[in-house]
């Protein structure tokens, strides 16, 4: 139990300043205790989802950790599990508050999500999952959202196309699709 809470230490620390050192610490922590991969792999996609800011430094660290394990199907498991648990449906509650709370939850994972996926095959350890992800926020955008729901979704798009696209142009059937979200 204590290594596993030094990696969610670690996690919880990383930033751009740091997140090499980090990286290296938690390879050399795991390396006797390879039995805690999958449990690590976890957090780390627990975390993306909540912290989007640094979903690049998970990202380089499922990077070394892939390279290190080699096992993509425990990622894509990951992916899947971690998009099934955000989208799956959400009980209402008898409070609008709660319900609103709830629906604002999901967006938030669903931007995290993306913006991780995105990362890990801008990085070649996944391939053909942005796109499912870019899908589900389109779909999203076509529902009757508030501004700032619709706000989030525009941010995550603009995040997962900065990452994927960076200076090239965005293919046209995103260009359509959000023409006709606007329209």
């Amino acid at each position: 139990t204590y290594v596993i809470k030094q990696l969610k230490a670690s996690l919880n620390k990383m930033s751009g300043l740091n997140y090499e050192n980090l990286c290296l610490q938690i390879c050399k922590d795991i390396e006797t205790k390879q039995h805690l991969y999958p449990l690590l792999l976890q957090y780390i996609f627990e975390q993306s989802l909540l912290q989007h800011t640094y979903s690049k430094y998970y990202a380089e660290l499922v990077n070394i950790l892939h390279n290190k394990f080699n096992d993509l199907d425990l990622i894509n498991k990951n992916i899947d599990l971690s998009y099934q648990t955000i989208t799956k449906p959400v009980l209402q509650d008898s409070s609008e508050y709660s319900n609103l709370c709830s629906k604002n939850k999901q967006i938030d994972q669903l931007i995290g999500h993306s913006i991780f996926v995105s990362e890990l095959e801008m990085k070649g350890i996944i391939k053909n999952k942005i796109d499912v992800s870019i899908q589900s926020i389109l779909e999203q955008m076509n529902l009757e959202l508030s501004e700032d729901e619709l706000y989030k979704c525009v941010l995550c798009l603009h995040n997962i196309f900065k990452v994927i696209y960076n200076d090239t142009p965005i293919p046209p059937e995103y260009i359509d699709s959000l023409t006709s979200i606007k329209d």
